[in-house]
């Protein structure tokens, strides 16, 4: 089955159609083929909204570890604030890619003509008084493959080194780093990473946020922007200084 492009308003599109009500997702195995996984779709739509509005990865905002091989979800914390007298969700979170990440702050419109999703999950939070998003990477995984049905998005080409298991590259007795394999260029199903694919898209075309913005809202390395890791920890911009972008009416 050929796959359509995922863009950031037909995956908005198919997050907000999230019906309520329990969602029975194939879950067959060779002991029980027939096999069904339920999950909420309120909370469904709930984690999905706010991976949109903050650009996680689904450890750093799935409330349920089970199944994780780690789970940063418990450091996530959603409050109201203003800046220039203009509703903000303050988000904040530590980054799960990070061996010592400080907090992750930065703030989304909460105005609706702004960002529909924002004020939903800032509901869903105070209802529970803490994390709603009660499900597994796992569970949201499949379940996502379900909601985004015949939509994909682009990897590009690249190289996948082996790595020791602390994480460092290996390396040959010529200190070249040793190829594992090759990714070409290829379209994959959409599920739970399309989102954070997405809104980068969305930050870059539609709210014009520049490289360096982006990186500090994704908590990205600033190594590809000729950054240090020093760099990384004092120098990051500041929600406050691109928030204005992000005050734009949806059509």
């Amino acid at each position: 089955m050929s796959l359509v492009e995922a863009t950031p308003e037909l995956i908005r599109s198919r997050i907000d159609g999230i019906p309520s009500g329990i969602i029975e997702v194939p879950d067959p195995s060779p002991k029980f083929p027939n096999g069904v996984l339920r999950v909420d779709g309120d909370t469904l739509r709930t984690l999905d909204m706010l991976l949109v509005v903050s650009g996680a990865r689904i450890s750093e905002a799935a409330a349920n570890p089970s199944g994780a091989r780690r789970n940063v979800s418990a450091s996530l914390s959603l409050e109201e604030d203003t800046l220039d007298d203009e509703p903000v969700l303050l988000i904040k979170r530590t980054p799960l890619k990070k061996k010592s990440a400080p907090t992750l702050e930065i703030g989304v419109p909460l105005n609706p003509e702004y960002e529909p999703f924002s004020r939903p999950v800032l509901d869903a939070w105070r209802r529970v008084r803490g994390n709603p998003c009660n499900l597994t990477a796992s569970q949201a995984l499949a379940a996502n493959h379900l909601i985004f049905t015949g939509i994909g998005y682009r990897i590009r080409p690249r190289v996948i080194y082996e790595r020791s298991e602390n994480g460092k590259p290996i390396r040959d007795a010529a200190g070249r780093k040793v190829i594992k394999r090759v990714v070409a260029e290829h379209m994959k199903p959409a599920a739970n990473h399309v989102i954070r694919h997405i809104r980068a898209t969305e930050l870059r075309r539609r709210f014009k946020l520049t490289r360096e913005e982006r990186t500090a809202f994704f908590n990205w390395s600033t190594m590809n922007l000729g950054g240090s890791a020093m760099q990384d920890d004092y120098d990051q911009v500041e929600w406050i200084e691109w928030f204005s972008k992000l005050c734009k009416r949806r059509t």
